[in-house]
């Protein structure tokens, strides 16, 4: 207790609030000595850092937060964001980075990491983390960049007038210590205020240490013609992306087709199988291995790889769970596991992943409920979870802020609910799939608002109440010119097909209406849809004649009338169909079997009995 009192005063810090800290401290990590290295590591920088947020927040005046829910330690920890931002700012300018540049990395960080208890992971290790989404973020945008180094200040070829200290002289900014014979085995990382280090034109030996990258922003290695700078974070985190890729080998259990057999420290990681690395900064942002045939799971450690854009690793065999740690790839796009034999709930975390553009889970055997903080990744372009085991409803408000959408792939699960009305907002919608489950209710979407929209299919589900409007939502299919798909069949539809199906777009390819309790009779206009190929109307309570006009439909593959109340007789002019390979007219009143229909040299199937 005497030591980190002593060390928290020298930073101004009262007595009273050091130790008050370290009490709570120690009730958290278990209240006996074992608590003691928790404390001290870093430097005492957890405990450095409560301080300075308990300091701020009284300087401010806000109230105190509670961390979030799933924090460990269960501390009041406030997070004065003005104090921290300036802070932030300052440490990043002088490595001349932007401030716009800056405060959008440090908006990432925040709705990563929950809000304001993100503070201690954008301040630990010296910012390493905020440098690191930086020039994430600039190479995403410019495919090369990094600060420039005209911002940066350049250490001098001084020798320093006194020696390196790591107990005595924390408060360093600089350490210029050139042109002479150096070896120590002092503690740098003790040195958490240190910016520069400079070390150049000395008999330096061995590896550079892996503490090195606790607090230095920047290490500059002068040589006698240039200045070589190269961010300690990368050094580390270049490990830590290797470590990641061997820790993921170590769960593959079978291999047949050798996918993983590059993956070994004979060469460079970057040279790996599957990895595509930064040009610049050499961090792993691709790891695509689909149909590789491989057994195996995902480790933890894939949180670690944090400059991740992309994990492509469909059609194997993952099993397991997906890890709890995927909130930490700040940076991923695409998120594609599908056909696999994953298991367990998508973990929540997974919604703060809130760069992704693809997240494909389908085909695996994925359980529980759909996170809302998953459904409300308002970035997604194409939203894949099919046929799992998923259960729940879709959210009210889904579809808001999900302006890019333009797949939503939730077929064969176990969901049920209403479509909620929102989903018209998601107005560059071009897919929907959502058969195969248990929704139920009316239909109520406003289709027409969903301009793009070319595939609609909500068959096997109970949608519908049995009453006449329920097919009313047709009307607002209308303004959706390039649909090309309508699948409603197996729900619960009834009441006659309303007039502005004849207006729905000429680029139909497939009607599905089967099964239901549709009445009425089929519209001559039928003929307008040019490029229908299959059409599918049985196991309803259709009446009246097939009219003339469905023998003009060249295209048509597929004519499924069965089991309706239909009369008059079979159409001669059927056999002009040369395309048909499947005609269904059995059960209804229909007289007679036309001989034409034998003229139809591709007929496949033929049932008319009883028609």
């Amino acid at each position: 207790m005497d030591a980190a009192v002593d060390k928290m005063v020298t930073f101004g810090f009262e007595e009273k609030d050091i130790k008050e800290t370290v009490k709570e401290l120690l009730t958290v990590y278990g209240g006996g000595p074992e608590a003691w290295p928790v404390i001290e590591d870093g430097c005492y920088s957890m405990l450095l850092e409560i301080l300075l947020s308990k300091n701020l927040e009284k300087d401010e005046g806000g109230p105190s937060q509670t961390r979030n829910e799933e924090g460990t330690n269960g501390l009041e920890e406030t997070m004065p964001r003005e104090t921290r931002m300036d802070a932030a700012l300052d440490a990043m300018k002088e490595y001349g980075f932007k401030e716009k540049d800056i405060k959008q990395a440090v908006k990432e960080l925040l709705e990563v990491y929950g809000g304001t208890q993100a503070w201690p992971h954008i301040e630990d290790h010296g910012y390493s983390m905020l440098l690191e989404v930086i020039l994430s973020n600039q190479e995403g945008e410019n495919g090369e960049a990094g600060p420039s180094q005209t911002g940066a200040n350049q250490p001098e070829e001084t020798m320093a007038s006194e020696p390196l200290n790591g107990d005595t002289e924390q408060n360093l900014d600089t350490a210029p210590i050139g042109n002479m014979i150096f070896l120590s085995d002092r503690e740098v990382d003790r040195l958490f205020r240190l910016k520069v280090l400079s070390f150049g034109q000395n008999a330096l030996e061995g590896n550079i240490p892996d503490t090195l990258g606790r607090y230095i922003l920047y290490l500059f290695l002068i040589c006698p013609t240039q200045i070589i700078p190269t961010s300690a974070a990368t050094v580390k985190g270049n490990e830590t992306d290797q470590l990641a890729l061997l820790a993921f080998k170590e769960k593959i259990i079978h291999d047949p087709q050798g996918a993983f057999s590059s993956w070994n420290m004979s060469l460079n990681f970057c040279s790996w199988a599957g990895i595509t690395c930064s040009k610049q900064h050499k961090r792993v942002t691709s790891i695509n291995l689909a149909s590789k045939a491989f057994v195996g799971s995902l480790p933890r450690d894939i949180g670690n790889i944090i400059f991740l854009t992309e994990i492509v690793l469909t059609n194997n065999s993952l099993q397991g769970t997906i890890p709890q740690e995927v909130d930490r790839l700040f940076s991923l796009k695409v998120l594609s596991l599908g056909r696999n034999a994953l298991e367990g709930n998508i973990p929540d975390t997974l919604g703060r992943v809130n760069r992704l553009v693809i997240l494909e889970l389908f085909s695996n055997n994925l359980s529980g409920t759909i996170p809302n903080s998953v459904f409300n990744l308002s970035s997604l372009n194409v939203f894949n979870l099919a046929n799992n085991q998923l259960q729940g409803s879709i959210p009210t408000d889904f579809g808001l802020t999900h302006h890019n959408l333009q797949k939503i792939q939730l077929f064969d699960n176990r969901l049920s609910g209403n479509i909620p009305i929102s989903l018209s907002n998601a107005s560059k919608l071009q897919v929907i799939h959502l058969q195969f489950n248990n929704f139920s209710g009316p239909i109520s979407v406003d289709f027409g608002r969903l301009l793009y929209l070319q595939n609609l299919s909500l068959e096997y589900n109970n949608f519908g109440l049995g009453e006449q409007g329920d097919l009313k939502f047709i009307d607002s299919l209308v303004n959706c010119r390039s649909l090309k798909i309508l699948k409603l069949g197996a729900n619960n539809l009834q009441g006659s097909l309303p007039r502005s199906i004849a207006n729905l777009s000429i680029e139909l390819t497939m009607i599905s209406l089967a099964d239901n309790c549709i009445c009425g009779s089929i519209p001559p206009d039928i003929s307008k849809f040019i490029n229908l190929i299959f059409l599918s109307i049985e196991h309803n309570n259709f009446t009246g004649i097939i009219p003339p006009e469905i023998t003009q439909l060249g295209k048509l593959q597929s004519i499924l009338l069965s089991n309706n109340r239909l009369t008059g007789n079979i159409l001669a002019s059927i056999g002009n169909l040369s395309m048909l390979d499947e005609v269904h007219l059995e059960y209804n009143e229909l007289n007679g079997i036309k001989q034409g229909i034998g003229y139809i040299c591709g007929l496949s199937s033929i049932i008319l009995l009883n028609a």
